[in-house]
């Protein structure tokens, strides 16, 4: 049975407002409508790299535009996004990217393009999208169901906490500037004390990845079923992930075990110092993740960072190992929605938190450092 619940999109839009599909020469005005959301130039580049690069293939775009300027007032991208879900593979959607410009908020415009966009994956067969949301747009998600089956609808299923790694006493002196003299006196001591402590086994290596190849293709393909719900990383996907984004590629380590190639960390450090986690992979086995996870921070103290932060989903059985490894919650948390269009057996593992290996890397934005909670 399709359900579609709550207002209709026509009845609360305004009439001098039209809803389109959009494509690529809209990415200008997107660039544009991104400066007046956020405050912060976007190039074309940057958007024609997340819409058009993608190797799933190019985001399907729903825009809502002023009939007398013909702006762009409100735009919903989905990204097709691959993955696999108990050893099958399955294309899906993200859900992000999604903008409304300041004089159009509270016009039902948002909730317009959810049911248009929603109504199209639902028509289209895509089982399912996910999304990092806000309290706002996570309010009209839960509204609004489109889907066939008894779970259509939205679930919030993981909550991604950050996680912050003190990497140097200076920390200290953010919050209690009179222990500044005491902290910077013994920095050094401490920092020396964490590189020890995060020093690797004889028989683990790491060295720097300048690109994904065949090699890394073999590792998902050895390792990928031994995960439940997670986005395919092939080197398709990591080379454009990871270092083909117009503004900075990030930084990424591999890991060999034996010499043989056993998982890489892709990781990023500001202009302010702070060191940000964006994604790991390899065999779901504390050694190696805590050794990607030390290494990484090895690298940040060694740039003078001083913390590191990780968004990590509470529901991940290495929660417990990121602790140990001196990161240190946070209340900042953002949760990670999943909407369900066709409902199924596969949407036993999909809705179970426990089944999903997925970082804060996973979503769309182009660094973490213009993320949520980057501090």
């Amino acid at each position: 049975m399709t359900v579609s619940s709550g207002c209709l999109a026509e009845e609360i839009r305004p009439s001098n407002v039209e809803i389109r599909k959009g494509n690529a020469a809209d990415f200008a005005q997107i660039a544009r409508l991104a400066e007046a959301v956020y405050g912060v130039r976007r190039s074309v580049d940057s958007v024609r790299w997340l819409y058009e690069a993608n190797p799933a293939g190019p985001c399907k775009l729903w825009l809502a535009e002023d009939c007398t300027t013909k702006d762009i007032v409100a735009l919903r991208p989905v990204f097709p996004w691959r993955f696999r879900i108990r050893g099958h593979d399955a294309l899906v959607g993200q859900a992000g990217d999604a903008m409304t410009h300041p004089a159009f908020r509270g016009q039902g415009l948002f909730s317009a393009l959810v049911r248009a966009s929603w109504s199209e994956l639902r028509d289209e067969g895509v089982p399912f999208s996910f999304s990092f949301s806000n309290p706002g747009s996570l309010s009209v998600y839960r509204k609004i169901t489109i889907g066939v089956g008894q779970r259509a609808g939205t679930h919030v299923v993981l909550q991604f906490r950050r996680m912050v790694c003190p990497l140097s006493l200076r920390v200290v002196c953010e919050r209690v500037p009179v222990l500044d003299g005491v902290a910077r006196g013994a920095d050094r001591a401490y920092r020396g004390f964490q590189r020890r402590r995060w020093a690797l086994p004889r028989h683990l290596s790491v060295f720097p990845v300048e690109r994904f190849d065949e090699e890394f293709d073999e590792l998902w393909s050895r390792t990928a079923d031994r995960c439940g719900v997670l986005t395919v990383r092939d080197s398709r996907y990591l080379n454009w992930r990871f270092l083909d984004p117009p503004t900075a590629p990030f930084q990424v380590l591999g890991l060999r075990s034996h010499g043989c190639l056993a998982g890489y960390v892709a990781f990023e450090v500001d202009g302010e110092g702070y060191g940000h986690v964006a994604d790991l992979f390899g065999p779901p086995e504390p050694e190696i993740i805590g050794a990607l996870l030390a290494a990484s921070l090895t690298v940040m103290l060694e740039r003078g960072c001083i913390k590191a932060s990780i968004g990590a989903a509470m529901d991940c059985r290495f929660f417990p190992l990121i602790r140990q490894l001196g990161f240190l919650p946070r209340e900042e948390s953002v949760p990670m929605a999943v909407h369900v269009y066709h409902d199924g057996p596969g949407m036993d593992a999909v809705l179970d938190a426990g089944e999903w290996l997925a970082w804060f890397g996973d979503r769309d934005v182009e660094h973490l450092a213009a993320a949520p909670f980057r501090r």
